[in-house]
């Protein structure tokens, strides 16, 4: 038995084709009309997460070289929707 926590749904071919229709639309939209922050470098053409490391390790320079207190807090959130197959789980 196979528990599935993932929220994503089996969608068939048309149903898939639409939704990245209707992203690709939104996304074209959004960065048109500045409707996303310019830091945001998740899912947005020529963003990044080497550039997204980049800034945040300045900010953090320059928030240190100004005598400022940082704190950082990372979180690993990947593993939060995998698949858990429940006979391969280890039982108390």
């Amino acid at each position: 038995m196979t528990l599935t926590l993932s929220p994503h749904v089996q969608l068939d071919l048309p149903n898939k084709i639409m939704e990245r229709v209707v992203a690709r639309q939104f996304m074209d939209h959004a960065d048109k009309n500045s409707l996303l922050p310019a830091r945001q470098s998740a899912y947005r053409k020529f963003h990044l997460t080497e550039l997204a490391i980049l800034v945040v390790h300045n900010d953090i320079v320059c928030a240190m070289d100004q005598g400022q207190i940082v704190a950082v807090i990372l979180l690993d959130l990947s593993s939060a929707f995998d698949t858990v197959d429940l006979p391969t789980v280890p039982l108390p």
